[in-house]
């Protein structure tokens, strides 16, 4: 029964690190899906001349990235001035409030002004979310696996504990 139990502990803390390395993992590939939007977005805009509906409805990539792209493809159908709304990134969690601002003012922008203004804007939130991509690539490589073992050996510790 001890057998058991000791296993369990183990497998439930290394399960415990492993989904906090997870959100790491997780903001690498959303910043990567933002750069793609970027670089798609000026594309559409001024060679395509697609409107915002038909860019956001094309979009592909994480789960949290289609959620930011259905509320504001929704947003854009009901006419509101606001392609998101900012409580609308709380629910993408691995982000922190700076960058949840930035998010924020990236969408604010889009659809506000001529194309030429649009492709400017976009290209400086460009240059923004590549930083953040190699800040979420390093943090991944240090805190991620970092947080897998901790797991790991937590649940050893706990382990011995219950011996």
């Amino acid at each position: 029964m001890k057998i058991v139990l000791i296993l369990f502990v183990i497998s439930g803390c290394s399960y415990a690190g492993f989904g906090v390395s997870k959100n790491f993992k997780s903001k690498v590939n959303f910043y990567h899906d933002m750069l793609l939007f970027c670089s798609g977005l000026k594309c559409d805009l001024s060679f395509l001349k697609l409107r915002l509906d038909n860019v956001f409805a094309k979009a592909t990539g994480g789960k949290e990235f289609v959620f930011l792209c259905e509320k504001a493809t929704q947003s854009l159908k009901s006419a509101k001035s606001q392609l998101i709304q900012y409580k609308d990134l709380d629910e993408i969690v691995f982000l922190n409030k700076k960058e949840k601002q930035t998010l924020y003012g990236f969408f604010d922008v889009l659809g506000k002004s001529d194309v030429a203004n649009q492709q400017m804007q976009i290209d400086g939130y460009e240059k923004i979310f590549f930083d953040c991509l190699e800040n979420a690539k390093q943090e991944y490589k240090t805190k991620g696996a970092l947080y897998g073992k901790l797991g790991i050996y937590a649940g050893l510790f706990v382990a011995i504990l219950c011996l």
